[in-house]
């Protein structure tokens, strides 16, 4: 597959493998994080929410995440999953590496997909409610 680094801080980098696609707008990845002091690279957990179809929502944690992104200059790593038609629903979560981890700080979502909102305008999700409320 492809292969894709970016410096994270003084002495890691971020390493993103692509492994296929997953549709007409996503890809899986896997992302690793290269120490480069001590030359090891740890496989990244990605928790992110998803609306399930009895309208209920999970919590739910991968390895393999979708749509990455990273933004070198605000060291965020971005996934978005978007599905349907022409993308009008899916999520958007933003993620900052904190003690070696993935910390989903942000995430934005539209989850009716009829009929659906331009991927511009999809809400923030209140993460703090969400997992208070899951407790999973």
């Amino acid at each position: 597959g492809r292969v894709w680094g970016a410096f994270l801080g003084t002495d890691g980098y971020l390493v993103q493998v692509f492994c296929n696609t997953t549709g007409a707008y996503s890809a899986d990845y896997l992302v690793y994080l290269f120490d480069a002091n001590t030359k090891e690279a740890k496989l990244l957990d990605f928790e992110y929410f998803e609306q399930e179809k009895n309208k209920k929502i999970k919590r739910k944690v991968t390895q393999k995440p979708v749509g990455v992104s990273f933004d070198p200059s605000a060291q965020v790593i971005t996934l978005s999953d978007r599905y349907f038609g022409a993308s009008q629903c899916g999520w958007e979560a933003k993620y900052k590496v904190v003690n070696r981890k993935a910390q989903l700080v942000g995430m934005r979502a539209e989850w009716n997909c009829e009929p659906g909102t331009d991927y511009d305008k999809w809400k923030k999700v209140n993460l703090g409610v969400l997992r208070k409320t899951l407790k999973n």
